[in-house]
């Protein structure tokens, strides 16, 4: 499960990304990697978010959470945002990145 905390955020604030691995073996990750998407007109597009991340393969352990907090943009428009990662599996191990899974949907509001 890959999820955004809280579900409703303003322009500029802190979310913090989570990864819970509900399977029976470990995931590698790396959330700082992460893309944002926006929802519009029915459609997800990309938000570019600039920064520079390190390439290092994180694990996550069966059951385990992994949590990652990031600024969002100032700029953001309210909205229906979510993000996009890869994760490393024993079926596609290396090759990371090879399944990308996308978080939950959650709100940007002006409003909070």
């Amino acid at each position: 499960r890959f999820f955004v905390e809280p579900r409703t955020a303003a322009p500029g604030a802190t979310v913090t990304l989570v990864l819970h691995n509900g399977t029976a073996h470990q995931v590698g990750y790396n959330l700082c990697g992460s893309g944002l998407e926006q929802l519009q007109s029915g459609t997800w597009r990309n938000i570019p978010r600039g920064g520079v991340c390190t390439r290092e393969l994180r694990i996550v352990a069966p059951g385990q959470q992994a949590r990652y907090p990031t600024r969002l943009p100032s700029s953001l428009a309210a909205g229906t945002y979510r993000f996009r990662t890869g994760v490393e599996t024993p079926l596609n191990r290396g090759t990371p990145g090879l399944d990308t899974i996308y978080s939950e949907a959650f709100t940007v509001s002006s409003r909070r």
